[in-house]
C-alpha cells in the first residue's frame, strides 16, 4: 500500500532545502568574502611581521657585531686594566724604593748635622783657643815692651854709671900709653 505522495509537503521541503542551500550559499559567501579580506589582511600583517622579522635579524646581527666589539673592547680594557696594575705596582716599588731613599738621605742628612754641631764645636773650641793664644800673644807682647823699656832704662842707667865712672876716675898715666915691647 502505497502512501500517496503529497506534493505540498514536498514542496514545501523543497522551498525550505531551497532557503537553506540559499542561506548556507550567502553565509559561504559572506564567509569566502570574510575569509578574503582576512587574506588580505593577514597577507599585510604577514608582510609586516617578514619585514618586523627583517628588521629584527638585522638588529640581532648589529647587536652581535656590538657584543663583538663590546667583547674585544672588555679583553682590551682588561688588557689595560692588567697593565695599569703592573704599572701601578711598578710605582708602588718605585715609591718604596724611593721611601728607603728618603730614610737613607735623611739619616745621611742626620750624620751631617751631627758633623756640622761637632765641627762648630770644635771650631767654637779652636776659636777660643785662638783668643786665649791672642790674650797670650798680647801679654807677651806687653811683656816684650816692657822687657825692652826695661832694657833701655837699664843702658841709660848703665850709660849714666859708666860717664859718673869715667869722671870720678882717672886712668894710670900707664894704661893710657900703650906698651913698647
Amino acid at each position: 500500500m502505497a502512501t500517496p505522495i503529497d506534493t505540498g509537503t514536498i514542496l514545501a521541503l523543497l522551498r525550505r532545502a531551497t532557503e537553506q542551500v540559499r542561506a548556507s550559499t550567502a553565509r559561504a559567501t559572506a564567509a569566502e568574502a570574510r575569509a578574503d579580506r582576512l587574506g588580505r589582511e593577514v597577507g599585510a600583517l604577514l608582510v609586516r611581521v617578514e619585514d618586523a622579522l627583517q628588521a629584527a635579524a638585522t638588529e640581532a646581527e648589529d647587536a652581535r657585531h656590538k657584543a663583538a666589539a663590546a667583547e674585544q673592547a672588555a679583553d682590551e680594557a682588561n688588557q689595560a686594566a692588567a697593565e695599569a696594575n703592573q704599572v701601578a705596582a711598578e710605582a708602588g716599588h718605585a715609591a718604596a724604593a724611593a721611601n728607603v731613599v728618603i730614610v737613607e738621605a735623611r739619616d745621611a742628612a742626620a750624620e751631617a748635622e751631627a758633623r756640622v754641631g761637632a765641627a762648630e764645636a770644635l771650631l767654637s773650641a779652636e776659636r777660643a783657643a785662638v783668643r786665649r793664644l791672642e790674650a797670650r800673644l798680647a801679654e807677651a807682647q806687653r811683656a816684650t815692651t816692657a822687657a825692652e823699656a826695661a832694657r833701655e832704662a837699664a843702658e841709660l842707667r848703665l850709660a849714666r854709671i859708666r860717664e859718673a865712672l869715667l869722671d870720678t876716675v882717672v886712668p894710670p898715666a900707664e894704661a893710657e900709653r900703650p906698651a913698647l915691647h
